[in-house]
């Protein structure tokens, strides 16, 4: 065999090996990362509740809070669209379109991304970079839709519920989640 070959052969090798390294250590992380969310998530807070405390101060000298997280989202469009059953699909953008409009009624209209897409054809590069009030006196079709991002959503309404405004947490796919805080 020759040198060359020899060389590749062994590096073909430590890449294969490499992978499967990797592969087993991506494993143990999420398994890493599932057992701490358990403790976070729910082990601390039920002992913590079941000791009636939400605050202890630790042998090391750091201190455990059991804080109240809210997280919420709207379905995106790309996602509702996936949804096989017509009457289903049909609730889910009813649902997302009235949660739309909650946001807008409370303010939040601000959350919203808006994306507009227009598919072209060949050749129609220049077309793609006149404004949108052009799109329409072409006769071009342009899909315009809303969303916003689940983290930022989730932060709007926490900070909404922490000055008393009633949430519609079914509507917004809102849940609170109390969690073990060490600092």
């Amino acid at each position: 065999m020759s040198s060359d070959l020899q060389d590749i052969t062994i590096t073909a090798a430590e890449v294969l090996d490499l992978d499967a390294r990797i592969e087993t250590e991506e494993n143990l992380l999420k398994a890493l990362n599932k057992r701490r969310d358990l403790l976070v998530g729910s082990i601390l807070p039920d002992l913590m509740f079941g000791a009636q405390l939400s605050e202890v101060k630790l042998i090391n000298g750091m201190t455990l809070v059991i804080k109240d997280d809210l997280r919420a989202s709207i379905r995106t469009l790309a996602t509702i669209q996936k949804i096989k059953d017509a009457a289903e699909r049909s609730a889910a953008l009813a649902k997302r379109q009235r949660a739309i409009e909650w946001l807008r009624e409370n303010g939040l209209d601000g959350l919203l991304k808006t994306d507009v897409e227009v598919h072209l054809g060949r050749g129609q590069e220049d077309l793609a970079k006149k404004a949108m009030d052009l799109l329409e006196q072409n006769d071009l079709e342009p899909v315009m839709t809303q969303e916003v991002h689940a983290g930022t959503l989730s932060a709007a309404l926490r900070e909404l519920a922490s000055q008393g405004v009633d949430l519609d947490f079914d509507l917004l796919s809102a849940t609170l989640i109390r969690k073990a805080v060490i600092s």
